[in-house]
Order: C-alpha cells, then structure tokens, then sequence
C-alpha cells in the first residue's frame, strides 16, 4: 500500500477520566507533564501532542435552576415534566441525566432553559470543541434536536444535530467545532461570559409530541493537534460505517430530483453491460441500413404513424357512434317515439312462415287471412264506423277480433244494410276494457255480398273504438 501522510485534527483525545464537581478551568493530571510531552517524541515531529483541556458547562443531572419556555412565537411554554433520569452515560461521579416533554402546541419547538453563574471558558484558543450527548427511544417524528449556549436568553448560539444523523433507543454522543454553530442569537456567545444554557427540539409536526428526551453532561473540550507519518495499512472491520453527509449535506436516498446531494457516477470505459448495449446499437444501425438507411426508416416509421392516426380517427367515429345509439335507443315498455328502434322481420324467417302456415291451414287451408284496423269515433246512430268496405260478389268471414274503447259503451257490430240486419253480436264494454274474440273460421259476419262491416254504439252516445280485425272474404 502507498506511504499515506495524514495530518490528523484529533477532536477528543481523552488520556484519562475528567474529574471536575463544577465548571472548571483546569487541565488534566497530565498537565504537570506538558513541557515533557511538547517536546516528545523526535525531532522531525512525527507525533507532537497537546494534552486535552476542557470545561464543564452543566453536567444535566439535577432539575435545579431549570424551567420551561416559550418557544418559536407560542403564547406559552409547550413543555412539561421536567425530571431527572437513571438512565445516563458511564460516568465516575454522576449517576443522572436530565429529561423533559414536548407537549402538544401550536408550534414546532419546545424548549428549557437555565441561567448558570459565569463560566469563563476563553483560554479555550484554538479550534474548540462543544459536546454533549442525548438519547430517545425513537426519533422518527423529530427534526432536530440542539442546544443553546450564551450570555442570555438573546445573545447565544445555537447547534443543532439532525434526527437522521441520531439513533434511537441509545445514548448519541455529538460534538462540534465551537465555531460550526447553525444560528446565532443577538451578538452570540462570549467564550468568557457563559450564563446561560438551553435544551430545545423541533419536531416535524406541531402536533407530534415527544416524551422522555433525555440530554446529558455538555462540555467545552481543546481540540488536539497531531501530525504522524503512517506507513503501514490501515484496514477498518468493521460493519457499522454509514456516510451521513457529502461536503456537509445529508446524502440524498431513495427515489427523487438531482440535486446538491446527489453523487455524480461514471460508467467505466470497459464496463461490459455497456460494451453489450454497444453492440446492440451497432446491429440495429447495420439493419437500418440494409432497410434504406435512416431516412427510409423514417419515411416508414411516418406512414405507420398515419396510419394508427387514421385508426385513431376511425376508432373514435366509431365510438362516437355508439355512444349516440346508447343514448338515443329507447329501453323497457311504453310508447313508440323518434327513440324507437324499426325492425324488419327476414323473409325467410322460419318462425314466421311456420306461423303463416298454420294460420292458413286453420282457415280452410286455402284462405287468405285480412287485417283491418279499427279507428272510429262514434256518435250514435247506424252505420256510423266504417270498419271494412262492401265488396262485390264477396261475403265477410271474421276469424279474429280486438276492441278496446276509450269509455263505457254497448257496441254492436252491423253489416251496414237496414238496422235490423245485425251480426248478431253485441258487446258490453267498461272504460277501456278490451276485449279479444275468436270466433269460428266459419262465421259469416254480412249478409250479402254488397253489404261491408260496421260499428255502432247502440246507447247512442260518443265513443272511440280502436283494435283490429282478421278476416276473409270470398
């Protein structure tokens, strides 16, 4: 493996436990040591340390001095339940951490927060480093989580640490550059002023509530420096690396647009699924060109697309057409109008002629069967509905007969000769009830041949008569 020179900024070298019972100042045990360890270990450098320095902020193990707060434009404090937690990070000397609820509001954030007597942390120089850990049994509706570290409730600065980056159900310990904050409040904070700390989350929702967020012990640590020449190896075995971010910006996953966390890929010049795909655009243009070339294909691919068009157009007349019959044709029982669909019965229909048949052969077997339609409006008096005419040298055989008048009435049917020269046949009928009569093939309705049919109301009053008559002469 190549020599790598890797200049190494190591944020937390921690060389033994932190012993401090309050904000403080001091160095580690080593400190003693320094000047021993600054001048270790050769003289071309390779490893020069710093030892490690920090400042307690607030170790978050007691509620004292802590209070809810309003948050993000709430007309009030949106958390509740401000507690102390068994549940904490190994420590030496403290056996708590601090935990609290985001009730349900009208906003997105909750918070508490703190006023701590004056904590001068400025002989932190360099690029220092803020910390702090905190833990839920599921973050899936949170944000962000941060803390706020100033000189009051308006003069702070924020640093926030995404749900994306956090795990659930276990203990996150984040840490910063002190300078990476991600919002500032009034004039920010003065590393030799330090009074005020706050713990605050934002939620996805304003209605997504979170309960036992716990934080623990934040912390002030000297970032130290070392540079080493390596020479060997590296391996890492592990299975738990993930990329968060890319130049600082969550990496984007699943489906979506390109955007500024999007990777950039190329496909390697010998990549072989690309080297087959090639080759199977070089088989489709040599075919190309045994067809005529690109311009007859596309003078092809013109008259295709003409004619799927047409049949597009075809298809659409058609279902157009369909349409309009759907809704024009008139359905179930009742009048005939323009709705009405006209049928023809084939001539050569077999049950048609089967019914020709036997009507003919019920008549004799050779007659020829007539229909009359009956329409007459009668006022009184004889012969006054004409229904079949007189016929010379023929004499009326009625076989079949429907009537239905339009109210109550006592008909009689004539052979229009004197009043006395009746069929014989007299009928009394309600408002439109109907009657359907068979009669023998054999009767003989007038009384001679130049005598026709008719109808009268013997009560003499007006009547309309509609039905039919079959019948035939000879």
């Amino acid at each position: 493996m190549k020599k790598l020179l890797i200049p190494l900024l190591l944020l937390c070298m921690v060389v033994a436990p932190w012993a401090s019972a309050g904000p403080s100042t001091h160095g580690h045990p080593l400190d003693n040591m320094s000047d021993n360890i600054n001048q270790a270990i050769n003289a071309n450098a390779e490893v020069k340390v710093e030892p490690e320095r920090y400042v307690e902020v607030d170790k978050l193990s007691s509620v004292t001095g802590w209070a809810a707060a309003v948050e993000g434009g709430a007309t009030d404090a949106t958390t509740a339940s401000i507690a102390v937690s068994t549940d904490h990070i190994p420590h030496e000397d403290k056996l708590l951490s601090l935990e609290w609820d985001k009730a349900n509001g009208t906003v997105l954030g909750a918070k508490i927060e703190k006023t701590l007597a004056s904590i001068d942390a400025s002989f932190l120089v360099g690029p220092s480093i803020i910390q702090w850990h905190v833990k839920h049994a599921n973050f899936t509706n949170v944000d962000y989580v941060w803390i706020r570290v100033g000189s009051s409730a308006a003069n702070y600065h924020e640093y926030r640490v995404d749900s994306d980056e956090l795990t659930s159900g276990q203990w996150n310990t984040l840490s910063t550059l002190v300078a990476n904050y991600d919002a500032q409040g009034g004039t920010g904070m003065d590393m030799s002023d330090i009074d005020y700390l706050a713990l605050g989350v934002t939620m996805d929702g304003t209605a997504n509530t979170i309960a036992n967020l716990r934080f623990e012990e934040i912390v002030f640590l000297s970032a130290t420096h070392s540079a080493t020449s390596i020479s060997s190896e590296v391996q890492v075995d592990t299975p738990n690396i993930n990329i968060l971010k890319l130049r600082g910006t969550v990496i984007g996953r699943n489906s979506g647009d390109v955007g500024n966390d999007t990777l950039r890929i190329t496909n390697a010049t010998d990549d072989i699924p690309i080297a087959l795909t090639n080759t199977s655009i070089g088989l489709t243009t040599a075919s190309v060109a045994t067809q005529g070339g690109v311009g007859s294909l596309s003078a092809k691919l013109r008259l295709v697309t003409s004619q799927l068009n047409t049949i597009d157009a075809d298809t659409g007349a058609i279902k157009t057409a369909v349409e309009l019959i759907d809704h024009l044709t008139a359905a179930n029982s009742g009048d005939k109008d323009a709705a009405t669909q006209r049928v023809a019965i084939a001539t050569d229909d077999i049950n048609l002629a089967a019914i020709n048949t036997a009507v003919t052969s019920a008549i004799h077997g050779s007659k020829t069967l007539l229909i009359a339609k009956i329409d007459v409006d009668l006022t009184g008096g004889a012969d006054s509905g004409a229904i079949i005419g007189a016929e010379a040298g023929e004499v009326i055989y009625v076989v079949e007969l429907l009537v239905n008048p339009n109210v109550q009435c006592n008909l009689q049917f004539t052979d229009g000769g004197e009043t006395a020269s009746t069929s014989g046949l007299e009928l009394y009928l309600a408002s439109y009830g109907g009657l359907h009569l068979k009669r023998d093939p054999g009767y003989r309705f007038a009384l001679d041949s130049s005598e026709g049919m008719f109808l009268d109301d013997i009560a003499g009053g007006t009547v309309n008569v509609r039905g039919y008559v079959w019948y035939y002469q000879e």
